[in-house]
């Protein structure tokens, strides 16, 4: 008898064993989730967030490895999410079904109402997702942070992936979506500036460069008139879970307008929201510290010195001329860097990247801002001064009429181009 007593025992061992091995199997978590997720997002590129298809679909809310942990089929996987205040819960997609040991990647693109660019302050949001196959339900939570609309994160790569300049400038592209031709306000500032400074004389403005450059100056003249001031300033450092970011504030196109100030990236998104109304193709280029803008017509490249209004660290106010000579001289500066490889120097060809989804903002009218632009549009076009007298209390002189500057304007693209605008 005793003889079978070891190998009953070893027996029993056994059985309880593998009953310990299925009860564990069996008290797996049949649905493992490994998510990744945004740690940051800005309004002003809320149309970019909503499509897979934009800018290879890096800006997503999260990203979710789903894989069936367990040892037996799971069937009718729904994947849902929500964004208390902004976006009610919301199905993602189904996975049909998941055999053992199978794994499904679901990446979610929210989709925010227009009225979240009404958004001005930054605040702590948490996202929500939940899983639903049958008797299995999970849910997930993950903490974000929502900008304002005026605020701008230069880039959302975590700092241990960051391997050069234009890592740090990652969210360059999303700058496009301050870009408002279509904003009512920008329309109409763009009507004063046709109507007064270039006295409505334009001509073919996308097909001609001498008439696409005097428009350019044209914009310039305006903002020179209005005593607009340049305002410079640096971009304030944030950091967000493993991303440490450069936040800078900006003022939509239109605050630039009524405000009557702007940062030289502020300048450069005005002049291609005003661009881009006018039907030209608008670049802007960006240089360490630095930006301004200009367009791109029939291959060749022009540029402005937005910021020669003056204002903080300019010395003085320059001419549309001088402004515009300095501009080209930058680009050609611009271009044998670029040339060089210098990863520092970029542009943003903001026709193609609307052409690949980053859209802008949608902007209401605004009845108090359009008096703002009448007001601003009465220093366009000044009564004359009646004598010399005036002239010297005032410290300015009839050179700064509007006939005067739009004379000076014909005689330099005269010069420039080797004829007289027709």
């Amino acid at each position: 008898m005793k003889k079978y007593i070891l190998p009953l025992i070893l027996l029993v061992a056994g059985f309880i064993v593998s009953g310990l091995h299925f009860f564990k199997a069996e008290s797996k978590e049949p649905l493992k989730l490994d998510i990744q997720t945004s740690k940051v997002l800005m309004p002003v590129a809320y149309k970019v967030y909503a499509s897979p298809n934009v800018l290879g679909g890096k800006y997503y809310l999260f990203k979710m490895l789903i894989t069936n942990n367990g040892n037996k089929p799971v069937d009718d996987i729904d994947i849902s999410f929500r964004i208390p205040r902004y976006i009610d819960w919301s199905e993602i997609e189904s996975v049909n079904r998941l055999n053992p040991g199978q794994s499904a990647v679901i990446t979610c693109y929210p989709v925010f109402d227009d009225d979240i660019v009404e958004k001005t302050t930054s605040s702590r949001e948490t996202a929500e997702i939940r899983i639903n196959a049958g008797e299995i339900e999970k849910e997930e939570k993950f903490a974000l942070e929502m900008k304002g609309r005026s605020e701008f994160v230069y880039t959302s790569i975590p700092s241990d992936e960051i391997s050069g300049y234009q890592d740090m400038m990652d969210n360059r592209e999303l700058l496009a979506c301050y870009i408002t031709p279509e904003d009512p306000i920008i329309k109409y500032y763009t009507q004063q500036i046709q109507e007064k400074v270039l006295k409505g004389e334009m001509a073919s403005v996308s097909n001609s460069p001498e008439e696409a450059v005097r428009f350019l100056m044209g914009i310039y003249n305006a903002t020179l008139r209005s005593h607009m001031v340049y305002s410079g300033t640096k971009g304030v450092p944030a950091g967000f879970g493993d991303i440490h970011s450069t936040v800078q504030h900006l003022r939509l196109p239109r605050e630039v307008v009524t405000g009557n100030t702007g940062l030289c990236i502020e300048l450069s998104l005005l002049y291609a929201s005003i661009l881009a109304n006018e039907g030209l193709s608008p670049i802007i280029y960006m240089i360490p510290g630095h930006a301004y803008p200009g367009f791109k017509l029939n291959g060749q490249y022009y540029a402005i010195e937005a910021t020669s209004i003056g204002g903080e660290g300019i010395g003085g106010r320059a001419s549309a001329q001088d402004a515009i000579e300095l501009g080209m001289q930058e680009l050609n500066e611009f271009i044998q860097a670029a040339q060089a490889g210098d990863p520092r120097y970029m542009i943003l060809d903001v026709n193609n990247l609307i052409s690949q989804g980053v859209l802008p903002m949608e902007l209401k009218d605004d009845i108090f801002l359009r008096q703002k632009v009448d007001e601003i549009a009465k220093t366009f076009n000044p009564p004359r001064r009646a004598t010399v007298t005036q002239q010297i209390n005032s410290g300015s002189s009839n050179d700064d009429e509007p006939e005067s500057i739009t004379k000076s304007i014909n005689d330099w693209l005269k010069r420039t181009f080797g004829k007289k605008k027709q």
